[in-house]
């Protein structure tokens, strides 16, 4: 069996091309879908349909932003929401199967579900949905909250001391 060198360099150097239009600088979407002010699902799915199936980078501005309705991150996203947090509604869930910044800052708020895909994070962290590891605040919920969420993968800790004040289901 013989390789043939130039493919196998073509392939990688084609891989590195796609790797690198994945994370180039994030769409600020808010300013380009949301006109500087819409902080809603509404300003996400627009940007979502403007870029279809390609590979892209999407940022969600710093503030709160009101998830109101069911949201799919599709796998071609990357989506950063290190200086933003999603309050998704009761009775709905915001769903990434894309990848995501993993920062530690609170991410989730709100009554609604989180889920993500089997491949899109590897560690979920109760602090994306307000744990605060401090052992004086109760963290069980956003702990809940970071099992429910993820179908493969692990909930992680970083140190700290975590306040549980009920039983955590874990299927």
């Amino acid at each position: 069996m013989s390789l043939d060198f130039n493919a196998l360099a073509t392939k990688v150097s084609h891989l590195v091309m796609k790797i690198n239009s994945y994370f180039r600088s994030p769409v600020d979407i808010l300013y380009v879908y949301g006109g500087g002010t819409v902080y809603t699902d509404a300003t996400i799915t627009a940007a979502l349909t403007a870029i279809g199936s390609t590979m892209a980078s999407i940022k969600l501005a710093p503030g709160t932003w009101t998830i109101s309705n069911n949201i799919t991150i599709p796998a071609n996203i990357y989506i950063d929401i290190s200086t933003a947090t999603l309050s998704i509604a009761s009775g709905k869930t915001f769903t990434n199967n894309g990848l995501m910044d993993e920062t530690l800052n609170q991410k989730f708020s709100g009554a609604g579900l989180v889920a993500f895909g089997p491949r899109s994070i590897k560690k979920v962290y109760p602090q994306w949905g307000g744990a605060l590891g401090n052992g004086e605040n109760d963290d069980t919920s956003a702990i809940q909250a970071a099992i429910n969420s993820i179908i493969a993968g692990v909930v992680s800790f970083v140190n700290g001391s975590y306040r549980i004040t009920y039983t955590l289901n874990i299927d």
